[in-house]
């Protein structure tokens, strides 16, 4: 499951219509929301400078809704990663 250090995929799509694409980054803190069934998580993406604003989003997740990201485009779910997945990952940065 997902605990605070790991590895976790965000779905993640520039435009409503477009498909969504899959961000490797690692999971900074997770709350349980105030909103049944839904998590507060920080996720940092190290590929890219802290610097940018793409290196750290506050997403809510765990209901199923699509929500708009503080650095453009949506978010849609959070996954852990394997140890594998995450070797697999390691092999683009």
């Amino acid at each position: 499951g997902l605990a605070v250090g790991r590895g976790v995929e965000l779905q993640w799509k520039m435009q409503m219509g477009s498909p969504f694409g899959w961000w490797f980054g690692r999971l900074e803190s997770l709350e349980v929301s105030k909103e049944p069934g839904v998590a507060v998580g920080v996720i940092s993406f190290g590929q890219f400078p802290p610097t940018t604003r793409w290196h750290r989003l506050q997403v809510l997740f765990g209901d199923g809704e699509l929500r708009r990201c503080t650095f453009g485009g949506y978010s849609g779910g959070v996954r852990a990663v394997t140890a594998a997945e995450e070797a697999h990952w390691m092999r683009f940065f």
